[in-house]
């Protein structure tokens, strides 16, 4: 019995190795080690308590006043973290999206759009990434179709995108959204919407489906 309790501490491992992950993406890595000497010193605080002695306790009270005051600090870096993350992300596919972005290749161009809003939080939007949007096929379907791609980050919560997805009656990630090539009068066709969940199949016809103009 003790073996398997010990066992079940991995999963706990596993699921605060990710949350500090998440946090790096927030916050940078040097913020990430103000949280990490705070939740030590916090753990030394109430290891020291119990221990009786009027030092253990005066050592407590210091420990955790040092973790209280480091809160603030990173709650301010908080905002600064998200323009670090934004600045310093290198994307692999696509380019990043902002509204403006996205006018002028509904506007200035006929190519089609393809929209993904995505998270360093969001399981599903990684695992839809993965297996569906960066692989040969569907890069190929981008370049063969001149597809241009724009990759949202709501990792931070961006205002700007959190517009956008409330444009589509949506309150979180992930959103796909596909915008085909206008008709030749000019007009574009309305956008199509793709399912949360998302096959290599299912990305590939929405590009290159014949969308008829009514």
């Amino acid at each position: 019995m003790r073996s398997f309790q010990q066992f079940l501490s991995f999963p706990m491992f596993l699921a605060v190795t990710w949350l500090l992950w998440v946090l790096i993406q927030q916050v940078g890595d040097a913020q990430l080690f103000s949280v990490l000497i705070g939740l030590v010193a916090i753990t030394f605080a109430f290891w020291a308590w119990p221990r009786g002695a009027w030092l253990g306790k005066l050592v407590a009270i210091i420990s955790f006043g040092a973790a209280l005051y480091g809160l603030p600090v990173v709650a301010k870096k908080m905002d600064e973290g998200a323009r670090y993350y934004q600045q310093t992300k290198n994307l692999t596919l696509g380019e990043e999206f902002s509204a403006s972005t996205l006018d002028y290749y509904l506007t200035k161009t006929d190519r089609p759009v393809f929209v993904e809003m995505t998270a360093a939080w969001c399981i599903t939007c990684k695992l839809n990434h993965a297996s569906s949007i960066d692989i040969d096929a569907t890069r190929d379907v981008f370049a063969d179709n001149e597809v241009a791609f724009l990759v949202g980050d709501w990792t931070n919560q961006d205002t700007g995108i959190t517009e956008y997805l409330h444009s589509f009656g949506r309150n979180g990630v992930p959103l796909y959204v596909f915008y085909p090539a206008p008709y030749e009068d000019g007009a574009r066709p309305d956008p199509v919407i793709l399912p949360q969940l998302l096959t290599p199949s299912l990305v590939e016809k929405t590009m290159t489906a014949d969308y008829i103009e009514h």
